[in-house]
């Protein structure tokens, strides 16, 4: 049953909101079946982790384990009861260590920002216990390092206006440093994957607490570099965005640029270009990017449109995005990465939009 439109002081509103100025009803209003469509989106135009107006097709979303759509075989969202859990939270980050078959989850808020680790295995989550660790932050960026076999951490926030420039790695027992002169400028919001074909990662956008970035960096393993080849993707905060294994591409969809945003870019050999795509799920921001293994394709799962959060799992192909899937409940804000070796794609946490609603769900796909 669809959460009832509930009316917040507005100490509570979201921090994205006083960061951005978004009318605080747009994050108390009824989190039932909102989608981007819902706000009028025609499906015509197309312009992310990380995102304006418009977007996934209508239909209400449901309380049970999403609905099931041909277009993916029938699969959907199902809800893992496990035995322990990750306190709730939006903006954490998540990534999957191939080397040793765990998710590896990061801070986020979850009331105070959050400075914790976490790992699941599929069966319960772990909270680690490293001798040293990265200070809290939300909505920093991470991604799996496939050439040195480590978790790396970039940016994130502690406020809205107080942005990080350290990137740490992660190896199953501890969290290492990066010296600090040899990261990319302070940023939160950031979007990161790992390019297999070229075996470095890339990092895009954000914002550094008062303006959104349209700068490309990687890291292969010794030292970032920026990349400036080709015109980036406009300025914005992307939140995500993922590596297309099948096409050897990076991926990015939406985000923030004073308001939600559609588009998809590209990002190969060092080049960003614009997708032109027939139909696309609309305005999105804080939705998750992720590859799935199993269907070959790139997910949009979540986020949130200019009427609301999303329940939406949007595939992309490389030719046209479809609605595969959807959540038990809309939110944005969540956590995903694929688990190759049981070949899920996992979710935790997110939100719907107001603050006392951070949730701690582990859904898998």
């Amino acid at each position: 049953m669809p959460f009832n439109s509930v009316a917040f002081p507005v100490a509570s509103a979201h921090p994205f909101a006083m960061r951005v100025g978004l009318p605080l009803l747009m994050l108390v209003m009824s989190c039932g079946s909102t989608t981007a469509s819902d706000a009028g989106h025609s499906g015509a135009g197309d312009a992310g982790h990380d995102g304006g107006s418009g977007g996934s097709g209508g239909g209400s979303s449901g309380t049970g384990g999403g609905s099931v759509f041909p277009d993916d075989g029938g699969r959907t969202w199902t809800l893992v009861a496990t035995p322990t859990t990750p306190p709730p939270r939006y903006g954490a980050t998540m990534a999957f260590d191939a080397n040793r078959g765990k998710m590896v989850l990061f801070g986020g808020y979850g009331g105070p920002v959050l400075a914790d680790t976490w790992e699941y295995d599929g069966v319960t989550w772990e909270q680690k216990t490293p001798s040293r660790s990265p200070p809290a932050r939300r909505n920093a960026a991470m991604t799996w390092d496939a050439k040195d076999q480590v978790t790396l951490l970039c940016g994130g926030e502690i406020t809205t206006t107080t942005t990080l420039s350290d990137c740490w790695t992660w190896d199953g027992t501890n969290w290492a440093q990066f010296p600090n002169s040899s990261s990319p400028p302070a940023r939160s919001w950031a979007g990161l994957t790992w390019d297999d074909a070229r075996a470095r990662a890339v990092l895009f956008g954000g914002t550094n607490g008062a303006l959104a970035l349209d700068d490309t960096w990687e890291w292969d393993g010794a030292s970032w570099s920026k990349d400036d080849a080709g015109t980036p993707p406009p300025a914005r905060q992307p939140y995500s965005i993922a590596w297309d294994a099948r096409r050897a591409v990076t991926v990015l969809y939406g985000g923030y640029q004073g308001g939600p945003v559609d588009g998809t870019w590209e990002f190969a050999d060092g080049t960003w270009s614009a997708a032109t795509i027939p139909s696309a799920p609309g305005q999105v921001f804080a939705g998750s990017l992720v590859y799935d293994g199993v269907s070959q394709a790139v997910l949009l799962v979540g986020g949130r449109g200019p009427s609301g959060a999303l329940d939406g799992t949007w595939s992309y192909d490389g030719g046209a995005w479809s609605l595969v899937a959807r959540l038990p409940s809309p939110r944005g804000w969540s956590a995903v990465a694929f688990d190759s070796v049981r070949q899920k794609v996992v979710l935790f946490g997110g939100s719907n939009g107001v603050s006392s609603t951070n949730l701690a769900e582990t859904l898998e796909y």
